[in-house]
């Protein structure tokens, strides 16, 4: 499966340099960083430990023939699924905005995904953090998900 041109030229026109950052948004998109590098390892452990115990995830999917599903699941049940899965996995997100009130924030942004070097699904993530502690860590995971990536 290929980028679409539309597709490929919304992720470069994202990926300009960004403003720049206060701490608290560094210290949020370290959490987004941590959650890719456990994805790209397949490592549950380093999953979990970016989300609180109680935290949810919410998948918008959209098949190829047009079907639309909502899948909820725990945080756990999702890293569990990680680990066990098969394949090189790698997951993108070139361009995040992030917003902070308080000890609240919201990164959210377009991603791909790709396994064993093939790209599988793309969309939108958003995570939802609160701060606890001084620590930040995902509350709720919310993303849609194409296997066909268009735009």
């Amino acid at each position: 499966m290929t980028l679409t041109l539309p597709f490929a030229l919304l992720i470069a026109a994202t990926a300009a340099p960004a403003a720049p950052q206060t701490n608290d948004e560094a210290a949020v998109l370290a959490v987004v960083d941590a959650y890719l590098d456990a994805l790209a390892r397949r490592d549950g452990a380093a999953l979990r430990a970016q989300a609180r115990d109680d935290a949810l995830i919410t998948t918008l999917r959209e098949e190829p023939d047009g079907r639309k599903q909502v899948v909820k699941r725990s945080w756990d049940a999702f890293a569990t699924g990680i680990e066990t899965g098969q394949g090189a996995f790698r997951e993108a997100m070139p361009d995040n905005h992030v917003r902070i009130d308080g000890d609240m924030a919201a990164v959210w942004g377009v991603y791909t995904v790709t396994i064993d070097g093939q790209l599988r699904f793309c969309g939108i993530n958003n995570f939802s953090m609160i701060r606890e502690a001084g620590r930040w860590q995902v509350q709720y995971a919310t993303w849609t998900s194409r296997s066909v990536c268009t735009g």
